[in-house]
């Protein structure tokens, strides 16, 4: 549920920005220093976020020295690094087994994730209330921002640390293939239903909460991976509001 709130507002950012690449690529990016923790026998939370730190740094060096698009570098680091994943695994015995990696396993939680959770929650809600304004002017349109004067490089680092520190935090529960649903889904719900971003914001943390909530009642019912199940819940709901918005 702390994590439910955490990616419901990063989630709306996403999507308005029209990158929901973001998610594949930082939870790839995490996948790969789980990988590495479990060659080097390194509990993950010590692999896994500076991965992500350092896939911030490496997306936001491409940005800026190459003439690829955004999409695409978040697109082709997804893939790179995931492949790699892929190799890093194959070096060890029983790699198959890596279903909790991938569509997340939320009986693997300890007390110290919870903790960690909260913090990273803090942490957002910090820096989003700090960089609410030049976030939202980037949203609203870039160029504008740039001519108030908007650092929108910084800025746009500054979030992508935030999603790097969020993604590590969920993949143990809600895995690497099912993350980037769980972070666009409940966005997208609620700009079907919101007149504005005051109400998107409110609306897409309480669909996220039910969405998780529903989902682990259905998951304990049907013995289902946690995370798929709270996808799919998610996603049933995406569908009906759709439907009703055409209605």
């Amino acid at each position: 549920m702390i994590l439910a709130i955490v990616y419901a507002l990063l989630g709306n950012f996403v999507v308005l920005r029209e990158e929901a690449m973001i998610g594949h690529a930082m939870a790839h990016i995490v996948f790969l220093g789980i990988s590495l923790g479990l060659l080097f026998s390194v509990s993950s939370l010590w692999t896994a976020i500076p991965a992500a730190i350092l896939g911030v740094f490496f997306i936001d060096y491409l940005t800026k020295r190459s003439n690829i698009s955004k999409d695409s570098i978040l697109a082709l680091t997804a893939q790179i690094t995931i492949a790699v994943a892929i190799i890093v695994l194959s070096q060890l015995e029983g790699y198959q087994n890596i279903t909790g990696i991938l569509f997340g396993n939320i009986l693997a939680t300890t007390q110290a994730d919870i903790w960690v959770s909260a913090t990273i929650l803090a942490i957002n809600l910090g820096v989003l209330w700090y960089i609410r304004r030049p976030l939202t002017q980037i949203v609203i349109n870039q160029d504008l921002a740039v001519s108030a004067g908007t650092n929108v490089r910084r800025t746009d680092t500054i979030f992508m640390f935030l999603m790097a520190l969020t993604v590590a935090a969920g993949i143990k529960i809600i895995g690497v293939i099912l993350l980037a649903a769980f972070l666009i889904i409940p966005a997208n719900i609620s700009k079907n239903v919101s007149a504005n971003f005051k109400q998107m914001t409110i609306f897409a943390v309480l669909i996220s909460l039910v969405g998780v909530i529903l989902g682990l009642f259905l998951s304990y019912f049907f013995n289902t991976p946690s995370g798929a199940m709270i996808v799919l819940v998610l996603g049933t709901i995406l569908i009906l509001t759709n439907i009703k918005k055409t209605a």
